[in-house]
């Protein structure tokens, strides 16, 4: 089973990570959050089955991980 993983900050940082993590099996992107919805959009593209989370809060709900960028 994957590591469910939340990503918050979708910045440069954000984003690297999203890239690196989806080409690990052992982890899932299943959430990501930034006050930005441009950047949300620009992240989902990257990683189109994640949720955009409503808030940073909302995107801790029911993940394993969570990564702060």
């Amino acid at each position: 089973m994957a590591i469910k993983t939340a990503i918050i900050g979708l910045g440069i940082m954000g984003q690297r990570v999203i890239e690196q993590m989806i080409l690990h099996p052992e982890f899932m992107v299943d959430t990501i959050w930034d006050p930005d919805s441009a950047a949300c959009q620009s992240a989902q593209k990257l990683a189109p089955d994640a949720l955009i989370a409503s808030s940073a809060e909302a995107a801790f709900s029911n993940v394993d991980l969570v990564y702060l960028a």
